[in-house]
C-alpha cells in the first residue's frame, strides 16, 4: 500500500503542468528591447468587466449646479461625498454619497474663495482640502463643507508656474 501511494505521488509530481501561452514578440530597436503583446494573458472570463449600473450618476439637464463644462478634478471624501472642480464655472460642487447635488462653492474672480484657473483638489492636513488655481498660482484651503480657511500665494521668482501635486 505504501508503494502505491508513493508511486501515485511521484506520478502526480511528474505530470505535465499546464503551460501559459505567451503571445508576444521581442525585437531590438536601436539597442532597446521592444516587447509587443498580440493577445492578453487572460481568458475572456478572467478579464475585467464594467458593471452596467453606475455606482453614482451625477449631472442633469435642468439644474445648472449639475451641468458640467470643463471638469478639472474630482475628489471622494472619506464619507463618500464627492467634490467636483468645474473649470468653466470656476466652482467646486459638492455631491452626496448617492450623487445628489448639495451646493456649489466659489465663482470666477481673484478674491477670497474665487478662482480663475481652477485646478486640482487634494486632501490637506486632517480635515481640510487644498484647491490649486494654476492661473492665480494660489492654493485655497477649505474645509470639507467648502468654507474658506486661508489662501497661500505661490509666486516664485521669474514668473514660472509651479506644479502642485499635493500637500502634507
Amino acid at each position: 500500500m505504501k508503494r502505491l501511494a508513493i508511486l501515485l505521488w511521484l506520478t502526480a509530481a511528474c505530470a505535465e503542468q499546464p503551460q501559459t501561452v505567451v503571445h508576444a514578440t521581442i525585437r531590438d530597436s536601436a539597442g532597446i528591447q521592444v516587447i509587443e503583446n498580440t493577445a492578453p494573458l487572460w481568458t475572456d472570463s478572467a478579464g475585467w468587466t464594467v458593471d452596467s449600473l453606475p455606482l453614482m450618476d451625477i449631472g442633469s439637464e435642468g439644474d445648472s449646479g449639475e451641468q458640467f463644462g470643463r471638469l478639472q478634478d474630482v475628489l471622494r471624501l472619506p464619507d463618500g461625498r464627492l467634490i467636483v472642480a468645474e473649470g468653466d464655472a470656476a466652482q467646486l460642487r459638492l455631491f452626496s454619497d448617492s450623487g445628489n447635488y448639495i451646493r456649489s462653492v466659489g465663482r470666477k474672480g481673484e478674491g477670497p474663495g474665487e478662482f480663475v484657473g481652477l485646478g486640482l483638489i487634494r486632501p490637506y492636513r486632517a480635515d481640510s482640502l487644498m484647491v490649486y488655481d494654476y492661473q492665480l498660482r494660489r492654493i485655497t484651503v477649505i474645509d470639507q463643507e467648502g468654507k474658506l480657511g486661508r489662501m497661500i500665494n505661490l509666486r516664485p521668482p521669474g514668473g514660472t508656474y509651479p506644479s502642485v501635486e499635493g500637500a502634507m
